[in-house]
């Protein structure tokens, strides 16, 4: 049989992102949050499923539209709650014709949200494809050239397992914001043997929204650095990605800095901090000295 991982060197490469036909949470703004500061409480606003459906017919005209820099298909794995109008859309626009490949659709049965659906995703289609872009329907990695840049980064550092697209997050346990970002199939084939699947809540697991964050979003990367590999930012002059809400609606999210750029200014934080150590500290030997001068020594 042949080796799973022999996708390397295939050229073919994939953009899985999960949707699902259910009513979302609105959420009017995007706000800044993290330990590092990020726009990553994004705003939506898909309250029906018709809007849901909206939104997945917007997000095909981008990939219709947008050159991600190479070969790529996109796989668009349903999460199906059973919505026969959604269904039959999916249906419609299944192995089209995208802009520098073809539209896959998956269905399957709906748990672990976006994790299960990455992990329907690469049983599927495991040794078909050399690089995979991870994102959801609500966060759209549609920046030009987005996969070639990604894809660049990753080969930058030889021990590479993954280019984070929003960045990286230290809560909980180091891993890649939203599990977004681009990795490698010998990378993901090390880490299904590993685990025997893709990291998420499985089904007869807990669904809730923590269970998803600690059984799919954090393991999910953090499992690839702790099989040795680095965590990188993706290194890019223009952002790559966009919340699907904010770029409907026109609006910027922002870019996310690199992590060099992080480290540099980590590294100005603890030079002020030390400058205003220093400083307090010859002020002291100042006032100190100026007490001696005046009669307030010791044991006056």
């Amino acid at each position: 049989m042949r080796d799973r991982a022999e996708g390397l060197g295939t050229g073919r490469n994939c953009k899985v992102i999960t949707t699902c036909f259910v009513a979302r949470e609105i959420g009017a703004d995007t706000e800044i949050t993290g330990h590092r500061p990020g726009p990553f409480i994004h705003c939506q606003n898909f309250p029906t499923r018709e809007r849901v459906l909206e939104l997945v017919a917007y997000i095909y005209e981008l990939e219709r539209t947008v050159d991600p820099g190479v070969e790529s298909d996109t796989i668009l794995v349903n999460n199906d709650v059973g919505w026969e109008k959604g269904n039959r859309y999916l249906e419609s626009i299944r192995d089209s014709k995208i802009f520098s490949g073809r539209l896959k659709v998956i269905n399957r049965e709906n748990y672990g949200r976006s994790f299960g659906g990455y992990n329907k995703a690469y049983e599927v289609f495991r040794d078909q494809y050399e690089y995979w872009t991870f994102t959801e329907d609500d966060i759209l990695v549609t920046g030009d050239q987005y996969f070639r840049i990604c894809i660049d980064t990753f080969e930058k550092k030889q021990n590479t397992g993954f280019v984070a697209i929003l960045g990286l997050s230290r809560e909980v346990r180091l891993h890649a914001h939203g599990g977004v970002g681009t990795t490698r199939a010998d990378v993901l084939d090390r880490l299904y043997r590993k685990l025997g699947r893709l990291p998420h809540s499985g089904r007869g697991q807990p669904q809730s929204h923590p269970d998803i964050i600690l059984q799919g979003e954090v393991p999910f990367t953090n499992s690839i650095k702790r099989l040795g590999y680095e965590l990188v930012i993706v290194e890019a002059t223009r952002p790559v990605y966009a919340y699907a809400y904010d770029h409907m609606r026109g609006i910027d999210a922002g870019f996310f800095p690199s992590e060099a750029w992080w480290e540099a200014r980590d590294v100005g934080v603890r030079n002020r901090i030390a400058r205003v150590l220093r400083e307090a500290l010859r002020w002291a030997s100042r006032l100190t000295r100026l007490r001696r001068l005046i009669g307030f020594g010791e044991g006056s």
